[in-house]
């Protein structure tokens, strides 16, 4: 209890205010460092985080934002939306969805059951939040303005490799171990890489504007899959009666972005297979995509548009369709010609054994209607002395046979 006390009079006295852009975990960090206490008794004396519910207490999105607000003097709507990855995860889900996910987060739910579907959705968006990111400029300014650096909603989504405010590629960090203590680090603590983009940089600010679009909340649309259509058809990828050529899209998408980047986006598309841009192109799919898929999609659609002549789309050859009525005169004299033998030879067989040893027995069974003058030698053959039946053969199965032929 003393504990407990003394940790609410350092809170009432002091408790730091989150810096522009800056995540929600990241001012977390910041607190417990500046209060002196260690990040479980932040979230339990602090926060008011029981064991149970701060298991799903992100990085990325506080289950405690009421609190928080409270702590810091900002509102906990403006923390949601300017401090938490929520407008990210939610920019290209209906905006009712959106509605009730926020209600759940503002009022703190009793029970951990909302929030545990929620933490599936962040980690399905955040690709679990394994890698962070950080600019070495950004943090050489912040460190002269505020005296620390800290952690970035933006840079820390999937696909954000580069410094949006100094056009140069980020550098990252990997915990080594799957510890708190790994976690809990500031962007100056960190030894990291610099990352090495494979794609031109002119991409990855496209990508990255439209990432801080739905950051800042600014992409709901409940029609988005027959926006994408839509935009393909504008883009030359319309092909007969008005569809998409949704296979060549998928591998136009895969030269652009190229495979190594697309994997850094949790995204991959394999050559030849099919992809989720096919997906996404299609009114009826009712999947739900994870929001760097929306974003790579809509950057590419919004390039320079092509010529039509340049999508060089190819429609999977078909079967040739089968000449009906020339493999039934065929097929008819060579059943002709095998039941003759089988007079001469005084032998027996059935009509599915000649239909198989002329290589016609699947062309039958499935086209049979549109063969009638080789069903009709067939009901006669089984009436014939040189039809033959198997074991256990009797009546019945005689009359059903004949009914079927």
């Amino acid at each position: 209890m003393r504990h407990s006390s003394h940790t609410s009079q350092l809170t009432q006295s002091y408790f730091p205010q989150p810096y522009p852009d800056e995540v929600i975990g990241s001012l977390l960090i910041r607190a417990s460092r500046h209060l002196g206490l260690s990040f479980g008794r932040l979230l339990s004396d602090v926060i008011g985080a029981n064991n149970s519910a701060s298991k799903y207490f992100s990085f990325f999105l506080s289950g405690k934002l009421a609190r928080i607000s409270i702590l810091c003097g900002v509102p906990a709507r403006v923390l949601l939306y300017r401090h938490t990855v929520f407008p990210y995860i939610t920019a290209f889900l209906s905006t009712q969805y959106r509605n009730n996910l926020e209600s759940v987060l503002l009022s703190e739910p009793g029970t951990i059951s909302p929030l545990i579907g929620i933490a599936a959705l962040i980690h399905n968006a955040t690709k679990g939040g394994e890698v962070k990111r950080f600019c070495q400029q950004c943090i050489e300014e912040e460190i002269a303005m505020y005296g620390e650096s800290y952690w970035h909603r933006l840079e820390q989504l999937p696909g954000i490799i580069v410094c949006t405010k100094h056009k140069s590629p980020l550098y990252e960090y990997r915990p080594i171990e799957r510890t708190r203590t790994q976690f809990l680090v500031m962007p100056q603590d960190c030894r990291s890489k610099k990352i090495r983009p494979s794609i031109d940089l002119s991409i990855l600010l496209s990508i990255s504007q439209l990432t801080r679009t739905a950051l800042t909340g600014g992409t709901v649309q409940d029609d988005r899959l027959i926006y994408y259509k839509q935009r393909a058809l504008e883009k030359g990828y319309g092909w007969r009666d008005n569809e998409i050529a949704s296979r060549q899209l998928t591998d136009d998408i895969r030269t652009h972005y190229k495979p190594e980047y697309l994997d850094l986006c949790g995204c991959p598309i394999e050559r030849g297979k099919n992809g989720w841009p096919e997906l996404m192109v299609r009114l009826r799919t009712n999947v739900p995509f994870a929001p760097i898929k929306h974003i790579l999609l809509d950057a590419y659609l919004g390039t320079r548009a092509s010529d039509p002549a340049e999508i060089a789309y190819k429609e999977t050859p078909r079967k040739a369709r089968y000449d009906f009525a020339r493999l039934d005169h065929e097929f008819t004299k060579q059943f002709i010609a095998v039941w003759t033998h089988l007079k001469e030879s005084k032998t027996q067989s059935t009509a599915w054994g000649i239909l198989k040893q002329m290589g016609a027995f699947t062309t039958y069974k499935h086209g049979r209607n549109k063969l009638p003058k080789l069903r009709q030698q067939i009901v006669q053959f089984r009436e014939s002395q040189q039809s033959s039946f198997p074991y256990g053969f009797n009546k019945h199965k005689k009359l059903r046979n004949r009914s079927r032929a």
